[in-house]
């Protein structure tokens, strides 16, 4: 197929159209790699600018950038048929937040060792005696508020979310997600937990932000 887009020396649109269905794996490949760093319009523009140098040129140059879109094609297939959970991965509907010492005169991570992290009503346990100076606190898709308890050497105290929920496309392989924006955080300051405060109030599909800072009692 390639050989024949290659040196097929009369322009017919069937061929044509037969050489761009076999693109189609390859502009996902570079649109997936290049859209953010350049732009949907320019990386069009630049696909369909080499295919139709592919149609009108004949020198030997083109027959070695031909091989070179042709090993392009080829991750293309890969990347085709290796899309799915890859791409549309892990916390990227929980609440991070992040642990900070409440006397510290600025902020930086502080671990905990033997936390306990379960939402109320659901997901259940989260964290069983972790080590950990984050954590990701996943939202409830069908209500507006979301609760945790956060336990620590049998102390407890609770970090509750009121938040919207907006729902946005993402790609073919991901389809639809939500998208949640933090209204609001209460909680209780009676064991451990000084302040919580939210610093980053969206959070986003393929954000990797801390939304709130947690400050802990010494």
């Amino acid at each position: 197929m390639y050989n024949y887009c290659v040196y097929q020396k009369v322009i017919d649109f069937r061929v044509f159209y037969l050489c761009s269905i076999s693109y189609m794996c390859m502009f996902d490949f570079v649109h997936i790699l290049f859209f953010q760093l350049f732009g949907e319009i320019i990386v069009g523009s630049l696909l369909l600018f080499l295919l139709i140098l592919h149609f009108v040129f004949k020198d030997k140059f083109m027959k070695i950038f031909s091989w070179t879109l042709i090993l392009l094609s080829v991750l293309g297939v890969y990347a085709c048929s290796n899309q799915g959970s890859d791409f549309c991965l892990s916390n990227q509907q929980a609440v991070q937040g992040g642990f900070y010492s409440a006397s510290a005169t600025s902020d930086k991570d502080t671990s905990v060792i033997g936390i306990d992290l379960y939402g109320v009503g659901g997901p259940g346990l989260l964290y069983d005696s972790a080590s950990v100076s984050k954590i990701f606190m996943p939202l409830n898709m069908e209500t507006d508020t979301t609760q945790f308890v956060l336990e620590i050497n049998k102390l407890r105290d609770t970090i509750s979310f009121i938040h919207q929920k907006e729902l946005n496309f993402v790609s073919g392989e991901c389809g639809y997600i939500f998208s949640f924006y933090i209204d609001s955080v209460y909680y209780t300051d009676r064991s451990f937990i000084d302040t919580v405060i939210v610093d980053y109030d969206k959070v986003i599909y393929n954000e990797n932000l801390e939304n709130v800072k947690i400050y802990l009692y010494n």
